[in-house]
């Protein structure tokens, strides 16, 4: 869903390491929600929500996201 605001927005940030979602791909089916092991992920009806301190930064989100809407500089 494309609320019109920018479609990649950061995610998360701490020091360098930045996930991304881009908007435009998301389509918020929760895979990344149900992947997270500290569950430190959330969706509401039109964004993505991290508990920043609680992400440990595992890419298991990235891994699963049928869209590829999430990515990271620092996940290869």
């Amino acid at each position: 869903m494309n609320t019109g605001r920018d479609t990649v927005m950061p995610w998360v940030q701490r020091g360098r390491e930045i996930l991304e979602v881009d908007t435009s791909r998301c389509n918020y089916c929760g895979a990344c929600v149900g992947s997270c092991p500290v569950n430190c992920i959330f969706l509401d009806e039109t964004r993505i929500i991290i508990d920043e301190d609680s992400c440990t930064r595992c890419g298991f989100c990235i891994r699963v996201c049928p869209m590829g809407a999430i990515s990271a500089e620092w996940f290869k």
